[in-house]
């Protein structure tokens, strides 16, 4: 026999408002079924349990030691989930790099691999020079131009905050004041 509609009638029959046909269906069911009889006693008196306690207050401090609980938790989740990025990424790191130390060693010969070394290094020390002139250049050529940026970041920011400040006041003027 099937029983789920049954159970679940009896289960949330006082907070669902079941329709006529379904209450009718649920009173012919339970006078056949013992099971469904044991569910409906047995879930009344839970209610009239629940009904007739009474109300415990929590004890004195338990909410706030329950927000501490809590916070403790959120520490100890976020630490532990710092330590599991950092790990990740240094067995991620190190397996990379055991990985293209392998592929180096399988087919390049020391030679090679220190001649590409030394080429890696000099286009570094090239970078940096370069970096260096453009650096050296920018210098000289900003002082001009320093007093010019300064005045048009402040008459730019002098204008948004105009037009912030005008749109707040018609908005007060046509909505009011909250």
């Amino acid at each position: 026999m099937n029983h789920e509609p049954f159970e679940t009638w009896i289960l949330s029959q006082k907070e669902e408002n079941l329709t006529p046909q379904q209450q009718t269906d649920l009173q012919e069911h339970l006078e056949d079924c013992p099971i469904c009889q044991q569910l409906d006693t047995s879930w009344a008196n839970v209610e009239n349990l629940l009904i007739c306690s009474p109300m415990v207050s929590a004890p004195l401090g338990f909410t706030q030691r329950a927000q501490d609980g809590l916070v403790k938790r959120r520490q100890r989740e976020h630490q532990l989930q710092i330590r599991r990025f950092f790990l990740f990424t240094f067995v991620f790191l190190a397996v990379t790099s055991l990985a293209l130390t392998a592929g180096m060693i399988l087919f390049l010969s020391p030679l090679e691999i220190l001649v590409n070394a030394m080429h890696i290094f000099a286009r570094c020390a090239l970078f940096l020079q370069q970096v260096e002139n453009v650096l050296r250049i920018a210098v000289t050529i900003l002082p001009p131009i320093i007093p010019l940026a300064l005045i048009t970041a402040i008459f730019g920011t002098f204008t948004i905050l105009s037009f912030v400040w005008s749109l707040a006041m018609m908005r007060i003027s046509v909505k009011g004041v909250l």
